[in-house]
Parts: C-alpha cells; structure tokens; sequence
C-alpha cells in the first residue's frame, strides 16, 4: 500500500496544461508560460500548512464544512500564489481521502476574500510512520522512549498521537503515482560512511524507522513523454529531547537519506530521471538553530540539484522587527521560512525547501511572507511556516 492516488471528478483545472494563469497578488510573481521557444514553466510549492488535529478524524469533521478560519487562511495562499503541484505537510492522513476532497471543494474552489477559486484534478496522500506503533521482530510493542510504558506517540515510528497525525498530501493538476518509498527502511539498515555521522550507541532504537514520516518520490505526469518527479520528505525537529541529541542525529539522518534518493531515482528513473525536485519541511536551516550540522551542504549528489535560495522581502523586514535571538542570526532573513518563537525560541529559520534537479530550469522563486502592513499581512496566521515556491523550467513535450 503506497497510500492512494485519485483523480477528483468534478473538480477542474484552474488552467488548462501551459496556458498562462492571472497574475499572483502583490509581488510574488507572475505567471509566464513561455520562457523560449519549446520551453514551459510549472510552480512547483511546498507548504506546511499545521491543518493536523490532535485527534484521529478531527480535521477531516473540520474541512467537510466552510466555517474552519483556519482552512480558510491556508486556501487563501495557495490561491493568491497559483502553484501547479503543492505538496501540504501537516494534513493528517486520511485513508478514504474525503478530506482532501473537501478541503478542494470547501475551501480552494472557493474564492476566500476575493481571491481566485483554484482547482486541482488530482490529489495523492501518502501513508506515513507517525503514530505508528513501534514493534519488534516477534510483534510485540516496544518501549522506544524508556519511559517504562508501552504505547502513545513517543513510542511510535514517528511522534504523532494516532497513525496518520501530521501527514501530507500533494495536489497537481496533473496525475500523480507514488513510485519509490523508503518509508518502512529501519534506521539501523541505513548504512553511514562518514564517521561523524555515525550516532554514539544507544541513539537508534532498535526495530524503529528511520523516516518519522516518509521519504517517497510521487511522479507527476505533465503528458505521455514528459514528467516531473518530486522528491518528499519532512524529517523530525532535532529538538523535544535531552543531551543525547537523538532527535539532532535521526534529522540529519532523515535529511541524508532524503540526497541519497537523489541517486537512486537517477538510476532507476527513465528517460526523465535527470527532471526533479526535493520538497518538504525539513527542520534545518543551513546556519541557525538546533540542526547538528550543515546538513544542507557538502552532502553527496549536490551535484545533481541546485538551491535557487527562494526569498522574500518580508522574511528581512519581519526579522528586523522582532530582532530578539534573529538579530545573531546568520542564514539572510529573506531565506527564512518560518516565525518561531524569538525570545525563547529558535527565531525565524530557513527550514522549507524546494531544490531543483540541475537538469532543471527556473525562471523566478519566492517565499510568501507578506511584510508589516501589508494588505495581505494577515495570513500570517496560516501557519507558522510560509509557503515557498520555484518556477521550473521544463522543456517541450517530446
């Protein structure tokens, strides 16, 4: 079981394939369809949206009605930046994929303060390891944080209070498969070659999986020839733990596996192996916080994708703002991509990536996060995360 793929009858494109869209509000850019001749331009999105619920089944009684404010701020971002695939985090995964129809049909297909309505033909929402209990290789349920009780999130695969919290779910007007996971990959079998990689004994538990969510490539399919494969993943903090720092270790760890898809895809993936992207929250900035290292560079296969460092003016002015802890900060607060706690926090960080193959084109990137007194300052509140975007070039169809 790969979770589920489903194309949403009733629900249409917002634009048909390559035709220009209306301008995005304010400046995060416009939407040009043709960059040269035979060339084509695809907005590519990653946001966490922080929709889950505390409870199994909450979000989706929340989304199968209009009236969750909530709901109404993360559809207003996705419509005012128009992206063609978004991948959402923090959607709770739901087996029946209700939810995601009514989150398209409730809330994007709406417009929500004046914005355009949007329409995504297909959805896919992969299963993930949170709230998934950890067993060993006899069944039994295991204690994995040594608390001398057996069950609840922290002795999950993933930290989550039911299978499913704090999920993801990816929307294209294209079709989408899910075709390689390294979901179910024990983070004992993932071999290290480096030794300042290799975690002090004890840090992995034993039976336990690496991905606290997963690690998937979900193919979208832009036509018969032609076709973009995203590259997911959304590792745990490398905080919420002690001195020992597991949660640092298994980030890295996740974050590491992520590249390594990077060279399995380009052996197995065809004729369009060299076109993709690596998406999702992956809790490190390259400079600031609590990451245990620059994960971000000098990993194997940077070779073979590009950080076009997506911005935004509000990222700085925000920064500049607040100040506390941001002000001894040294990522440039225009890459940043989330408002954390600044006085007792971590600050605002660049945590939100989307890297493209170095097969790729890109016309414009950007990071919604509009400023102090701008007019559409108030959906802020979405999340605590901004939603970031890159415009892909690809090339004709063949």
């Amino acid at each position: 079981m790969k979770g589920m793929s489903e194309r949403v009858d009733g629900i249409q494109d917002s634009k048909g394939l390559f035709d220009d869209g209306p301008e995005a509000t304010a400046s995060y850019g416009s939407r040009p369809s043709v960059v040269m001749p035979g060339q084509h331009v695809v907005r590519v999105a990653v946001f966490n949206s922080a929709l889950s619920r505390e409870s199994e089944g909450e979000l989706a009684l929340a989304l199968a009605g209009r009236g969750d404010e909530k709901a109404k701020l993360v559809a207003e971002v996705i419509q005012r930046t128009e992206p063609d695939v978004v991948l959402l985090q923090e959607f709770d995964y739901d087996a029946s994929g209700q939810s995601v129809r009514d989150f398209m049909a409730n809330y994007l297909a709406v417009s929500q303060n004046g914005a355009s309505p949007i329409g995504y033909a297909h959805f896919h929402m992969p299963e993930v390891n949170t709230g998934v209990p950890v067993r060993d290789g006899a069944g039994q349920l295991m204690d994995v944080d040594g608390d001398g009780e057996v069950g609840g999130p922290g002795d999950a695969h993933g930290w989550g209070n039911y299978p499913g919290h704090y999920g993801m779910v990816v929307l294209s007007r294209w079709p989408l498969e899910e075709v390689v996971s390294w979901r179910e990959r024990l983070w004992s079998e993932v071999e290290e070659t480096r030794e300042e990689w290799v975690p002090p004994a004890g840090i992995i538990r034993p039976w336990q999986r690496l991905s606290s969510k997963t690690h998937a490539v979900i193919r979208t399919d832009l036509s018969e020839t032609l076709s973009l494969a995203l590259l997911v993943a959304h590792p745990t903090p490398p905080v919420f733990d002690g001195p020992e720092d597991r949660n640092g270790w298994r980030n890295a760890a996740e974050i590491r596996m992520l590249c390594r898809m990077v060279g399995a895809w380009r052996e197995r993936g065809g004729e369009n192996a060299e076109r993709f992207v690596l998406m999702g929250d992956l809790n490190a900035d390259p400079q600031d916080g609590d990451s245990r290292w620059d994960v971000m560079g000098g990993l194997p296969n940077r070779m073979f994708w590009n950080d076009v460092e997506p911005s935004s003016a509000g990222g700085a002015e925000w920064a500049a703002v607040q100040d506390g802890v941001n002000a001894g900060h040294q990522t440039r607060p225009e890459l940043d991509t989330t408002d954390w706690p600044d006085e007792d926090g971590p600050g605002n960080l660049r945590v939100d990536y989307v890297l493209t193959s170095a097969a790729l084109g890109h016309l414009s990137a950007g990071v919604f996060w509009p400023g102090p007194g701008h007019p559409l300052a108030y959906l802020n509140a979405a999340s605590d995360h901004r939603l970031v975007w890159v415009d892909v070039v690809l090339p004709a169809q063949e």
